[in-house]
């Protein structure tokens, strides 16, 4: 399980990487907005989640 959770947790970071090369090229601001959700957003809900199982 942690060997597929450390990939994916790569293969988001790359995606992420690769679409703020992106925006910095193409001078697509929409392209940074999506990679900052890329890394933040599923990292917000699994916080929110372990808190909400951590206090039940």
């Amino acid at each position: 399980m942690s060997v597929v959770a450390l990939t994916l947790l790569t293969v988001m970071i790359l995606a992420a990487i690769g679409l703020l090369a992106a925006m910095y090229l193409k001078d697509k601001p929409w392209y940074g907005a999506l990679s900052l959700f890329l890394l933040l957003g599923p990292a917000t809900v699994l916080a929110f989640v372990y808190v909400a199982l951590t206090l039940r």
